[in-house]
């Protein structure tokens, strides 16, 4: 990252997949460190978990963290309202609840205090239109 912006490339940190229980914690310090890499933009996601994947994410968290699966389990219903994943489009990547709204505020605190910006999606020029059906030509 600190090559790329050093380069005036900007830069930004993306905290994908918060996994309440495991990394939330982690939010100020890597916020920090991406700024002091030359981050000039932050945004985060919540773990999102399909279908099929719920049991091996489990399974893999309970061998890795035995002594915290319960908590990291709890966590994400918590914030999944008593579900382990959504997959509803626009509220998959969100959680909801106080705990969800604690982990929103600690990301929003930390990434003022870091000097980070949100992190926009940028407008689609006017000047964009989609191509037709048929294919383009390269030449």
């Amino acid at each position: 990252m600190a090559t790329l912006a050093n380069a005036g490339i900007p830069t930004g940190i993306s905290l994908s997949p918060i996994i309440p229980g495991l990394n939330d914690e982690d939010v100020p310090d890597l916020l920090a460190r991406a700024k002091q890499a030359g981050a000039v933009e932050a945004t985060a996601t919540l773990l999102r978990l399909s279908g099929p994947v719920v049991p091996v994410f489990m399974e893999r968290m309970a061998a890795a963290f035995p002594d915290r699966i319960a908590k990291i389990t709890n966590r994400i219903q918590d914030v999944r309202g008593g579900a382990i994943n959504e997959s509803a489009f626009f509220d998959r990547h969100r959680g909801a609840g106080p705990y969800w709204a604690i982990i929103e505020q600690l990301f929003e605190v930390s990434r003022r205090k870091a000097g980070l910006s949100a992190l926009h999606r940028l407008a689609i020029p006017h000047t964009f239109r989609r191509p037709g059906i048929e294919q383009t030509n390269l030449f």
